[in-house]
């Protein structure tokens, strides 16, 4: 993640909807502790006054005459937190100079003996600013500590993460919202929400005014408007919801549902190719004011990762409900790691230069690095020099198929400096799901498959690119490929654009 766009992906898990609230404040003498975590964009009333001082919209606490520091205690819904934006807007002679985060996970509210760690460094703010800080941290959190230096105002915390949910205490046969954020669904992009922010669709409990749900504008051409949620867990949908509360004279006049499975799918790819989304709910009326129950009419397309709400042809939606099951063919995603020599020495040898040793030859004009990889191609055939042409797989990339070659090794070697992807897992007769791995090439590396190793064919992301591969001979007599029972995705498409830039 680059900048506070990224962070947008992502639900605020400091939101009081979701069960986000303020619970200590050493001292709020000037504004209250509770409006941390107001919803609404913080405002500035220029003659608005309190028995205390000038009102503001945030948390101020007064003017510290002694040593120390103020702080916040905040219960988050639990959950991963990827960055956290302090904001300072309208405080400007009366912002912190500094401020820190710790964070602690428990199941009662935190005490005396809680043990906190620090997941964003005592750092400068700015006033009257947004202060992102982007968080490293793959453990799941429920309470902050928000530490401001030595004293101020703070308009608004948001923690920007994902929801866990854990699915293995749902029952098979358990109905679950799908969409909704408290179980993981994310509103990933919309056509439009110029009135209504298009996460408003997945809150709990109903809208409470039109602005507490999505709205496009005035549609003035040709189409509809339509809005992507990705669910909390791949499922098969049976009920839909659509609940057009507060939307009298702006509710849309019809509505479709479409779902796909994509797991990891990246945004570009849900929006730009229609061909993969398959008709859940065919087109229906809509009324104003009401909560829409479908239920008689949804086609049975299986197990699905995202859904399409499509509106016709504008108007506003409080909330969007998806009930139904969650799948149980659904296996672990997996996630890209950065190539190394030690990560893949279990698996054979990584084909590279980059701090090996070399000894001069052809006097001096020539450095020659030996040995890189242990080629053994001779068990009952030739070795064979050959030059392959792979082409990119479609997004989003499942591993469904995996094969071994026991008789012999198998080393690639790009052509350029193409990054490509590789799966493995270690040699065994039997293919063990959980010893899956998926690695992802600087560009400059190539490897070296060690004999019997499990490993998927060539994975090239964005264009053709060319490999010299040193195997066996015959090589249709040495391959053993096997058909996995379900797909593994390899997840986020953020990841992987992330390790492009790295």
């Amino acid at each position: 993640m680059t900048d506070r766009r990224d962070l947008l992906r992502f639900i605020n898990l400091a939101q009081p909807s979701l069960g986000a609230q303020v619970l200590y404040a050493t001292d709020d003498y000037f504004a209250e502790k509770e409006g941390l975590l107001k919803p609404e964009l913080p405002v500035f009333i220029a003659d608005e006054f309190t028995d205390h001082g000038k009102w503001m919209d945030g948390w101020e606490s007064r003017r510290r005459r002694t040593p120390g520091y103020d702080h916040c205690i905040i219960r988050i819904c639990r959950g991963k937190i990827y960055g956290i934006d302090v904001d300072t807007s309208h405080f400007t002679g009366n912002y912190p100079e500094y401020a820190s985060v710790d964070a602690c996970d428990c199941k009662s509210e935190p005490d005396d003996s809680t043990v906190w760690n620090e997941i964003v460094a005592k750092s400068p703010l700015k006033g009257d600013s947004s202060n992102v800080f982007f968080v490293e941290s793959d453990r799941n959190w429920s309470h902050l500590r928000l530490n401001i230096y030595p004293d101020g105002g703070v308009a608004r915390l948001r923690v920007y993460g994902e929801v866990h949910k854990d699915w293995a205490q749902v029952g098979e046969n358990e109905e679950t919202d799908f969409a909704s954020m408290q179980n993981g669904g994310v509103a990933v992009a919309c056509s439009d929400m110029h009135f209504g922010d298009m996460w408003n669709l997945l809150k709990p409990g109903r809208a409470i005014n039109m602005g507490d749900g999505w709205e496009t504008r005035r549609r003035r051409g040709e189409g509809y408007d339509w809005a992507i949620i990705k669910l909390g867990h791949p499922g098969v949908v049976r009920r839909i919801e659509v609940d057009t509360l507060h939307f009298k004279g702006n509710y849309p006049a019809r509505c479709a549902v479409r779902g796909t499975f994509a797991p990891g799918a990246s945004e570009e790819y849900l929006t730009e190719n229609m061909s993969h989304w398959k008709t859940l709910l065919p087109e229906a009326a809509l009324n104003a004011d009401k909560r829409h129950i479908f239920d008689q009419n949804i086609n049975n397309i299986g197990d699905i990762t995202h859904l399409k709400l499509d509106i016709y042809p504008d108007g506003g939606v409080g909330r969007f409900r998806a009930i139904g099951t969650k799948s149980l063919s659904f296996s672990r995603p997996l996630k890209p790691e950065l190539l190394t020599a030690e990560k893949f020495r279990m698996y054979g040898e990584v084909i590279e230069t980059a701090g090996c040793s070399f000894r001069e030859i052809n006097h001096g004009y020539a450095d020659r690095y030996e040995n890189l990889a242990r080629l053994d191609v001779t068990d009952g055939g030739s070795p064979a020099l050959s030059v392959f042409k792979a082409r990119p797989l479609p997004m989003p990339i499942c591993i469904t198929k995996m094969e071994r070659h026991p008789d012999a090794s198998q080393a690639f070697i790009p052509r350029g400096n193409g990054r490509f992807l590789i799966a493995v897992a270690k040699p065994s007769e039997e293919f063990n799901p959980d010893d899956l791995r998926v690695f992802m090439t600087n560009g400059k590396q190539g490897v070296n498959y060690a004999r019997g190793v499990w490993h998927h064919f060539l994975m090239v992301l964005w264009e053709e690119q060319e490999f010299i591969v040193i195997d066996r001979s015959e090589p249709d007599v040495n391959t053993h490929e096997i058909e996995l029972g379900t797909p593994y995705p390899i997840i986020d498409e953020l990841a992987l654009a992330q390790l492009e830039q790295d």
